[in-house]
């Protein structure tokens, strides 16, 4: 995952900070807690401040602060009736 995400943020010369993102949650999946600090740092710095996804992204790295993976929620899919 952390090869894949980063070529991802090669590719948009390391300016989408959801791809940065990616990228932390891939080292924290690896018990890699500094490096995944360090890379949701920077793709805070980089989200606009009226982005939806503002709030989401400080949790992740208050997540990751406390050695706890970014994880997010099944989501429940609906056959139509």
């Amino acid at each position: 995952a952390v090869e894949y995400a980063t070529k991802a943020c090669e590719l948009t010369a390391w300016k989408s900070w959801s791809y940065i993102d990616t990228l932390a949650a891939a080292y924290a999946e690896q018990g890699n807690f500094e490096e995944a600090i360090r890379w949701s740092t920077k793709a805070a710095e980089l989200i606009p401040s009226n982005s939806k996804q503002t709030n989401e992204l400080h949790k992740h790295l208050e997540l990751l602060k406390s050695g706890q993976p970014i994880r997010e929620e099944p989501r429940s899919f609906r056959t139509p009736g």
